[in-house]
């Protein structure tokens, strides 16, 4: 009995995970995100393969020799570790991590991963991990525990820092991005810590395929309202956003809410003199920049179209919308500093608040365009002034 629910899960869960590998091919993005997630699903799969014929060579559906079941348990452990220390490094993309360039620091969390890769053979000499008795069972040995820390533990360290970083005010911003992460690592662990202990049963496979189509989920959705270039909300976005924060000040008349529309100065000169790979690196430093500033403001921001940002805001004072301009021109000149290019990028930002002229979506938008014009001028007359 068990032997079929272990074929008829996992073939199950295979199939789930091949249209989502194939699906996820079609798309266009050719972010570091999209081959983590590929490698992900393979490894995933391969997993799913050895699962699988473990499940059934442990419920004696099929006798193989012992060495070849010393084998099949070398290859699903290390198989597992190395797709779940996949994981851990896609989720720490989709949270912004900076250092996924730096070689040392993948290779210093890759350490664990390494060491178990390199014990694993051994273990059949010494049984530290597990052995395989004489007749071809799986035996758990002492060090078992730390064998499973080994393979499982970038989970946990996953799952800490995403419930960590849902509760902390100063990634409002990435809430949203927190607790789908959170939420990806339950089902596996679960999953995980049962089969662990009931070795006969196929659960772990359903519990990674359940994780991996909500991921899925994630990305169609992410594509839907955001700008692929930017990684930002995009305009269909904001609308949304607008619809419902117009909605809320009509409920109440004391509450804030200011638009702001940005656009990087000269932003054409840019792309004529050095290119549109240029000028794409030009609008992605810009909504970096909107990010931080965000991180510290209650706010969405999302790219308008061309140049163009917006920053939807429902302040509690006047202080945060002068901290917010503020805090975006000091994190624009980090991020200048930083790219290093030929060129440095200034912006214009024109805002405006909403008041009870504003009956609309498309008269707030045209009011903080016409404060961005009026910036603008008023920055092209003070250069020439200076000249």
């Amino acid at each position: 009995m068990y032997a079929l629910s272990y074929l008829i899960n996992n073939s199950f869960c295979l199939l789930i995970m091949a249209i989502i590998f194939v699906c996820h091919l079609r798309g266009p993005d050719t972010r570091q995100s999209t081959g983590l997630f590929r490698a992900m699903v393979i490894g995933m799969m391969a997993f799913t393969v050895l699962d699988m014929l473990c499940g059934l060579q442990e419920n004696g559906a099929i006798r193989p020799t012992r060495w070849c079941v010393e084998v099949l348990n070398v290859l699903y452990f290390s198989v597992s570790a190395a797709t779940v220390f996949v994981a851990c490094l896609y989720t720490e993309n989709e949270l912004g991590a900076t250092w996924l360039g730096n070689r040392k620091k993948i290779g210093l969390l890759a350490l664990p991963l390494l060491v178990l890769v390199v014990c694993l053979p051994l273990t059949l000499q010494y049984g530290f991990f597990f052995y395989i008795s004489s007749d071809g069972r799986y035996i758990k040995g002492p060090a078992y525990v730390l064998m499973a820390l080994m393979s499982y533990g970038y989970f946990l360290v996953i799952g800490v820092k995403a419930l960590a970083g849902m509760f902390r005010k100063s990634n409002f911003a990435r809430r949203r991005a927190y607790s789908a992460v959170a939420s990806f690592v339950v089902c596996p662990l679960i999953a995980g810590l049962i089969q662990s202990f009931h070795t006969g049963l196929s659960i772990l496979c359903m519990g990674c395929t359940v994780a991996l189509v909500q991921v899925f989920i994630n990305i169609q959705q992410s594509r839907i309202t955001i700008d692929p270039l930017t990684q930002i909300n995009n305009r269909s976005r904001l609308l949304q956003h607008l619809d419902k924060a117009l909605a809320r000040q009509k409920g109440s008349p004391e509450r804030q809410l200011y638009l702001f529309m940005i656009d990087i100065d000269d932003f054409k000169q840019i792309n004529d003199r050095y290119g549109h790979l240029e000028g794409d690196r030009a609008l992605i430093c810009l909504a970096d920049a909107l990010k931080d500033a965000a991180a510290e403001c209650k706010c969405l921001i999302a790219r308008f179209g061309g140049d163009e940002f917006a920053v939807a805001m429902e302040p509690k004072s006047e202080e945060e919308v002068t901290r917010f301009q503020e805090g975006l021109r000091r994190f624009l000149a980090m991020h200048n500093a930083a790219m290093e290019t030929p060129y440095t990028i200034h912006i214009s930002i024109g805002c405006t608040r909403c008041t009870p002229e504003h009956t609309s979506i498309p008269a707030l938008i045209q009011a903080a365009d016409k404060a961005l014009y009026q910036a603008k001028a008023a920055g092209k007359q003070s250069r020439a002034n200076l000249h």
